[in-house]
């Protein structure tokens, strides 16, 4: 086995063959390592320790797929089971904002373009 092989399950083996998990995470939700989830490295199965460790510095849950090279459906149940294990925790979530977007901003934007 070269050093460029790597052992590869399928994404469901990861999952348990769940699509859906407790927590309701948004793609664009951001989240950190918690002060558990920092001390338990080195003990958490390898995709969930590497998601962790993606983690210590504040990073979104699409950016974590991409990092992983991992389907974003997966990633999406992985971190939801360690935001519920209370390994990582959601520090922003743009799609769960009840914050309404500017109108006076996008009706600019809406004439910029329109003027292209």
């Amino acid at each position: 086995m070269t050093a460029h092989t790597r052992l590869r399950v399928r994404p469901y083996v990861l999952t348990g063959g769940r699509s859906e998990t407790e927590v309701d995470l948004s793609l664009e939700a951001v989240l950190a390592a918690t002060e558990l989830g920092r001390t338990s490295l080195g003990a958490l199965q390898l995709e969930r320790e590497q998601l962790v460790a993606i983690a210590v510095d504040s990073v979104a849950l699409t950016e974590m797929a991409a990092r992983l090279s991992l389907p974003v459906a997966v990633v999406r149940v992985l971190v939801g089971d360690l935001v519920a294990d209370g390994m990582l925790e959601v520090t922003a979530d743009a799609a769960a904002s009840t914050a309404r977007p500017d109108v006076d901003m996008l009706e600019k934007v809406l004439d910029g373009l329109q003027s292209l």
